[in-house]
């Protein structure tokens, strides 16, 4: 699981945090809010994180489509099957104390 994860390394910013973190931007460039180079700016990095978020998609498309493939070349597991035998020794009644039992198990 964490290696999908890994592989996605995509940013899960919200519409408004897109927003606040695009106004900073255009507003640490010296673009005034409610002019037009900052309507501007603001289409730039909208159209920027769009970008950024279409790369991502496609490069985990890509990782993923990688790693089902790599899991399609792993041979399947083996089945086992595995049985226990147990015999015993000693007397046989339940006043005798010397009963020894072994178990021998075994897989194939």
């Amino acid at each position: 699981m964490a290696a999908i994860i890994a592989l996605c390394g995509c940013s899960s910013l919200t519409p408004e945090q897109r927003i606040a973190q695009a106004t900073q931007s255009c507003e640490s460039y010296g673009f005034q809010e409610g002019t037009t180079a900052f309507s501007q700016c603001m289409m730039q990095m909208d159209t920027l994180a769009q970008q950024r978020a279409d790369y991502e998609r496609a490069q985990l498309k890509a990782n993923l489509n990688n790693l089902g493939s790599a899991m399609q070349r792993m041979s399947p597991p083996t089945p086992v099957t595995c049985s226990t035998n147990t015999t015993y020794s000693g007397g046989y009644t339940p006043y005798d104390r010397n009963i020894y039992s072994r178990a021998n198990t075994t897989c194939q």
